[in-house]
Parts: structure tokens; C-alpha cells; sequence
């Protein structure tokens, strides 16, 4: 059995040790041993004459508060601190480096745990766009920043941290919904997407089930289902029926019902996170209305519930989109 002597290691070993023993030392870049008591051969601290079955515990550390001592998610966090504060945490997926990211640790949403991927916000970058569709899966480009969330936000751990389950949380509403059991504990919201493959024609029955939330239905929401890259269908018309004009979208997204009702009535429009085929460079597109042009940011489920009440353009409408 081999011993853990860096703090470094020691962080590692929090993630899962294998075969190494704990033995509470730190050794600097000379090999002196820095620890405060440094165990004897036997596992016992030196001047320490108790018999207990413990050996010396290791370094203390502040678990995913400090880049010193990540964990590997928020849900891992959580459950090694019964943390249930919503901020800032420390996180290493795999392993090195550890970067920061926001936990949603409070029992509200289904018992808390969650590390927030991406932030699709009305805040007029357009950055979710068709053209920009693969930052849901293959492209690893990150942007925004953790102090201003009510913008477009993309955190690495959209590629690295486990997605089993996903929750959806509106701005300004409050508005959410949790998909439980979409991926297996091997996937990534990157693989959950790109596995998926661009067009997907859904029949509207067989997305993924909410299991908690505060979602629902209406005339223009035609289920609670969460599905991916879904094609326009121009309500009852069926996949490829709109020609070069459909409205498919990619990633996250819901079946609405625009003009031609439900399902998936030009979903890039009315029930994406941003991408829409026919204008790549826009989130959500655009439409003319007596003699203006009207910029259409569905947000989700956002646009069919009518649940989009801030000031267009502001960023105060958005979709939070978290994992676990």
C-alpha cells in the first residue's frame, strides 16, 4: 500500500484513492516532511501515545471552496459537506486544473447539487446561434463570467461533469423543470447532444420526462418533455415539410406550437435555446410586424408560457441550464 505525501495527491484521493494510505504528511519541494506531526512507521503521530485505530487525519481543507481542494462536481460537494449555500465552488472533473463554477445547492430544486453549465440570455450577443450550435457538444469554447449570469454564459464543465440529470430554471419567472435519468453516469451534456445527431424528427411523445418542477403545459407548450436538435414540423405536417425555410434547432429545446399549433411548430423560434436554422447568426430570429423587425428570443419554454416579461434585450429573461 503506498502513502499519500502532497496535497496535491491528497485532493486526488478525496476523488477516489484506490490503493493509497492516507498518512497526513506534506512534503515540500526539498522532501522535508512540513507536517505539523509527522507519524511514526507504526501510523502514530510522534509524541502521541493514544492506541486508537486511526492514523494521523489527513491536511484539512476547505472541500470545494478552495482551488486547493476541489471536487469533482457540485452534487460531490454536496454530499461530502451537506453544503446547501448557491454560489461560487471549486471543481476538477478530471483531475487538474480546478476551475470555479456555480452550485445550485439548496434543497428547493430537487434536493440541490447542481453545477451550472450555460446561462441562454436575452441580452442581445447573440452568442447561442445556429452558427454556433456546437458550443452544445463539440466545441469547447467557454465565454461569459461568473459575476454576470443574467448574460450568455458557458462553463468547461459542459464537457466535463456528469449529466444524469438536467434542470431547467427560467429568469424571470422562476419557472423550472428537472429531467431525471437522461444520461448514464458516463455522460457529459456534450455527448447527451451530439449523440443524439442534428434533425432529430421527434413524434412528440417520446422525449424525456419531467420528474420535478414547476412546468407546465398550454396551448402553445405541447408537452413538458424535454427533447434535442429537434426538426421543424410544422405542427401536424411532419419532418422536412417546410423545405429550405425550416426552423430546426440544436440542443436543449421543447415542442411548441406556433403558427401551425403543435408539435414542434418551428421549434428554432418558439421552443429552442437559442439556435435557429434559418437565421444562423440570430438566437431565436427574427420576424417583420408592420414594417419593423421584431427580435424573437424564445428562451425555452419561455416564449410559449409567456413567461418572457423583462425588458427585451436587458438579459433579465434566461434559461439556467445545471446538471448532476
Amino acid at each position: 500500500m503506498r502513502a499519500i505525501t502532497t496535497r496535491a495527491a491528497l485532493t486526488a484521493c478525496l476523488l477516489g484513492c484506490g490503493d493509497y494510505q492516507l498518512t497526513g504528511r506534506l512534503i515540500d519541494a526539498e522532501g522535508d516532511d512540513t507536517s505539523a506531526h509527522s507519524p511514526d512507521e507504526t501510523g502514530t503521530a510522534a509524541g502521541d501515545t493514544s492506541t486508537g485505530e486511526h492514523t494521523t487525519e489527513p491536511d484539512p481543507c476547505d472541500y470545494g471552496r478552495d482551488a486547493e481542494c476541489p471536487g469533482r462536481d457540485c452534487l460531490d460537494i454536496q454530499q461530502k459537506t451537506a453544503a446547501t449555500e448557491d454560489g461560487t465552488y471549486w471543481i476538477a472533473p478530471l483531475a487538474e486544473p480546478p476551475y470555479p463554477v456555480h452550485c445550485l445547492m439548496a434543497p428547493a430544486f430537487d434536493g440541490g447539487g447542481w453545477t451550472l453549465l450555460a446561462v441562454t440570455s436575452d441580452d442581445g450577443q447573440h452568442t447561442w446561434t445556429w452558427a454556433g450550435r456546437h458550443y452544445w457538444d463539440t466545441d469547447t469554447t467557454t465565454f461569459g463570467d461568473l459575476s454576470t449570469l443574467h448574460r450568455d454564459y458557458k462553463s468547461q464543465a459542459l464537457h466535463e461533469v456528469r449529466a444524469e440529470d438536467l434542470l431547467f430554471w427560467h429568469h424571470p419567472s422562476g419557472t423550472w423543470a428537472v429531467y431525471g435519468g437522461v444520461g448514464s453516469p458516463q455522460d457529459t451534456l456534450e455527448s447527451i447532444v451530439s449523440g443524439v445527431g442534428e434533425d432529430h424528427c421527434w413524434d412528440g411523445t417520446d422525449g424525456h420526462d419531467m420528474t420535478a418542477g414547476t412546468l407546465t403545459t398550454s396551448e402553445r407548450l405541447c408537452s413538458t418533455q424535454l427533447y434535442f436538435n429537434a426538426s421543424d414540423q410544422e405542427g401536424s405536417y411532419g419532418c422536412d415539410s417546410c423545405g429550405s425555410y425550416c426552423a430546426d434547432t440544436y440542443g436543449p429545446s421543447w415542442s411548441t406550437g406556433g403558427n401551425d399549433g403543435c408539435i414542434f411548430d418551428d421549434p428554432g423560434q418558439t421552443g429552442s435555446l437559442g439556435p435557429y436554422r434559418s437565421e444562423p447568426d440570430r438566437e431565436g430570429g427574427s420576424y417583420s410586424y408592420g414594417g419593423a423587425t421584431i427580435e424573437l428570443y424564445p428562451i425555452g419554454f419561455g416564449w410559449a408560457l409567456e413567461l418572457n416579461t423583462g425588458a427585451s434585450g436587458s438579459g433579465e429573461n434566461a434559461m439556467w441550464v445545471a446538471v448532476r
